[in-house]
């Protein structure tokens, strides 16, 4: 539809919660137009489906910041991280391990998907406060898309690093602390459906302020 807005609108119910599920990687210009988002409540899209990352995520970043605080977006690709999230995050959540935060002083990520590298460096800069030179990123192709490996190294107060990588039928897991392994564990890893994801998209209800940093941040960095 040229003017999707004025085409759909007519077909709307009063108080029915109304989403955009973009459908593969199609042009952006009618879904974050500010008439298509003034009647939504949110637009959905795998940020991983795109080939120009770089337009691409702008383009997401300048819709949700205008439409601060509430946020009009939920990215499939950042769904699809949060086992991820949660074992990187988990590394770092004990009372001995959590001060090596503040030394972390760089990081790399492999993936098969540039938004989800761009988007993973962009949640560890901005919740880290690290410069985004600090971050490597290597994308390959190949199918799914998605991460294939997270490593974080810190410089105090000890020297340490954080590996999660896939691995077998998961992701495995090792933190080693001057040279010593400190911790390894393996956490299966089941890929959620479309489906799965979409419907996870439906319900989701309040904000993400994390997400809509990673996303300014994501869209900071060159690809």
């Amino acid at each position: 539809a040229l003017h999707l807005a004025s085409v759909v609108a007519p077909l709307l119910l009063p108080d029915v919660p109304v989403h955009i599920w973009v459908a593969g990687a199609p042009p952006l210009d009618q879904a974050l137009a500010a008439d298509t988002l003034a009647l939504v409540e949110r637009v959905i899209l795998d940020s991983d489906a795109f080939t120009d990352t770089t337009p691409m995520l702008r383009a997401v970043a300048a819709a949700a910041r205008e439409h601060e605080p509430r946020s009009p977006i939920v990215d499939i690709a950042w769904l699809r991280m949060e086992p991820w999230r949660d074992l990187v995050a988990r590394a770092f959540d004990t009372t001995s391990r959590r001060p090596l935060l503040a030394g972390v002083d760089s990081v790399s990520i492999e993936a098969s998907g540039d938004a989800s590298a761009r988007l993973a460096a962009g949640w560890l800069t901005s919740r880290l406060g690290l410069d985004p030179a600090c971050v490597g990123i290597e994308v390959a192709s190949g199918e799914p898309r998605g991460l294939r490996a997270i490593h974080i190294t810190s410089s105090w107060p000890s020297e340490a690093t954080v590996d999660v990588r896939l691995g077998g039928d998961g992701l495995q897991t090792q933190v080693v602390i001057d040279g010593e392994t400190v911790a390894a564990r393996a956490v299966p890893l089941d890929p959620p459906s479309l489906a799965e994801l979409i419907g996870a998209a439906l319900q989701e209800g309040g904000e993400d302020p994390v997400y809509a940093q990673a996303l300014q941040a994501a869209a900071g960095i060159e690809g």
